[in-house]
């Protein structure tokens, strides 16, 4: 979470110096953890054409992050822009990596175009199966696959079981969701 310490570095506190390494390759692939989150418009709003423009500002539009870019370099208190542009557009990407101008390596990986969608983002049920859901009477998903992260449990000892809760939970949640869509 590179944000969080946006103040410290624009304040000289922490002096190093840095760059972005994407990690990890997946069969050859390099994949890339960068989180975008994402505005939606509801199908029942009084105003939808409205609605666009403004998440087309807010989010992925040349404008609204000129704007953001501005702001963060004239208003007091308002972070600098810690997050690059969405859109392949050499003057946004310019205008941001000149703020961070050691950070070559994620200049690279964003101009290479290969990006991946964070499945939360999209996924009902994910975050129940990868995290909040309950493995067993003593674990939720996210403390079992910890213990299996720090080599505390086998996989081979818990794979179907957790292959099955995964699998229960992200089925529970999009019953709801179908249920839920049906119902429209």
């Amino acid at each position: 979470d590179f944000g969080w310490i946006q103040t410290r570095i624009n304040n000289g506190e922490y002096t190093w110096e840095m760059d972005f390494i994407g990690t990890p390759v997946v069969n050859g692939n390099k994949r890339v953890p960068i989180v975008a989150d994402f505005f939606v418009v509801a199908s029942n709003t009084k105003h939808p054409e409205e609605a666009y423009l403004f998440a087309k500002w807010m989010g992925f539009g040349k404008d609204g992050y000129n704007k953001r870019l501005e702001l963060s370099n004239t208003v007091d208190g308002i972070n600098q822009v810690n997050f690059p542009p969405i859109q392949a557009d050499e003057e946004l990407l310019d205008d941001y990596f000149s703020l961070y101008p050691e950070f070559t390596g994620l200049r690279t990986i964003i101009e290479a175009g290969k990006v991946i969608v964070e499945p939360p983002k999209y996924l009902p049920g994910y975050d129940d199966a990868r995290y909040r859901g309950t493995y067993d009477a003593e674990h939720s998903m996210y403390q079992i696959i910890e213990k299996l992260r720090f080599g505390e449990v086998q996989i081979a000892d818990i794979a179907e079981q957790l292959n099955a809760r995964a699998n229960a939970l992200y089925q529970q949640v999009k019953s709801q969701f179908d249920d839920a869509i049906a119902q429209r």
